[in-house]
């Protein structure tokens, strides 16, 4: 710790470059994400990145819409929250305990499936810097399977830890300004009054001297044009609001339909990922060595994984063929038995199901 506690450089930036991927898979065209939490900071999600190359590859990561490299940069110089300040050093001090003793696991997801893809675990302990201005560790890490653990590629990371110099402890802690010294608080300037309308004097329309019912007539006459214009204009107006509201309704039915389409292909393309993903990792291969024109057996081990009972429907099918329901109920046997171990004729099925539990029972001892 002496180098540490005399390091004039308390504040810390450290900088996570995701550099390439490795996958041992074929993940050719997919988009992937990556999440991860460092420190006190809380998780990070990246932008998604396109994979190209064959299995086996690597694959630079640069971001899918600005194509910029995936790197997280993270700051720290102290802190106030809630009055309480802490300075760097003590920040610092819990950073170098941290890289220390810890690892940072980054998570790589699938961007169309919404599936974890593998983890990797990079330690830090190289990243503590003794007193030295910059620490830097590259290096490829292994992408595990988060439930099995089996090994899917290796991820290359670049970690940069930069000291630099702290903020000063009394700023984060500085007290409120002190009052003037004549202990008065000073008030704040009068807001300015508002502006008063001041009305306007007109002239009569008519002068003392003319007759009061010709007066009365043209003031009606005057109100009943007004009126009508008022009228005009107000009907001029409704209908311009009518033609607004109809463009906005047209242009959100347009955005609307567009968020339905892109959801739908979203959909589409997640169902399909997950139908590749299952037929990938879901797939028994098993190899018969049999006697030219000799019926052998085989079991393929099947748990229900489900908590309860449930019907299940087993086709037999080649490969590239569809499911289709039987029209009929096909032998669980050939139509012929045996004849010392030799088929008379070849069966109609190359692959049959036995159904029976005694029949498997006697194949079986």
């Amino acid at each position: 710790w002496k180098f540490e506690d005399e390091d004039l450089l308390q504040a810390d930036e450290i900088t996570l470059e995701l550099v390439a991927l490795r996958s041992f898979a074929e993940l050719e065209g997919e988009r992937i994400y990556f999440q991860l939490r460092f420190f006190l900071f809380p998780p990070v999600k990246t932008t998604t990145a396109a994979l190209a190359g064959k299995a086996g590859e690597a694959c630079l990561l640069r971001s899918a819409v600005t194509n910029e490299r995936l790197a997280v940069v993270y700051s720290m110089d102290g802190y106030s929250v809630n009055s309480v300040a802490r300075s760097a050093a003590t920040i610092h001090r819990r950073l170098v305990e941290y890289l220390s003793a810890r690892s940072v696991d980054i998570e790589i997801w699938s961007a169309d499936s919404e599936m974890q893809i593998g983890v990797a675990s990079v330690p830090l302990e190289m990243l503590v810097r003794q007193g030295h201005q910059v620490a830097k560790i590259e290096g490829e890490h292994a992408v595990l399977e988060p439930l099995t653990g089996e090994p899917r590629g290796t991820l290359r990371v670049l970690l940069v830890n930069r000291g630099q110099p702290p903020t000063a402890y009394k700023e984060l802690a500085a007290p409120p300004p002190p009052p003037p010294e004549d202990g008065n608080p000073q008030s704040p300037p009068p807001a300015p009054s508002p502006t008063r309308k001041t009305r306007q004097k007109v002239s009569a329309l008519m002068e003392p001297g003319q007759d009061a019912m010709v007066g009365g007539m043209q003031g009606l006459a005057g109100q009943g044009s007004m009126a009508q214009e008022l009228n005009q204009k107000k009907h001029e107006r409704l209908q311009q609001l009518r033609a607004l509201r109809q463009d906005t309704r047209d242009s959100v039915s347009e955005h609307t339909a567009l968020l339905a389409a892109a959801e739908s292909v979203r959909q589409d393309r997640k169902r399909q990922e997950v139908a590749r993903r299952m037929d990938r990792f879901n797939t028994t291969q098993q190899s018969l060595t049999s006697s030219f024109a000799t019926p052998s057996y085989f079991t393929v081990d099947f748990t229900n994984p489900y908590g309860q009972q449930a019907t299940f429907n087993v086709h037999v099918l080649a490969r590239g063929e569809k499911p289709q329901p039987p029209p009929e109920i096909l032998p669980s046997v050939p139509p012929q038995a045996p004849l010392q171990g030799v088929l008379v004729a070849p069966p109609e099925q190359n692959l049959m199901l036995i159904k029976d539990p005694e029949e498997w029972r006697r194949l079986t001892a």
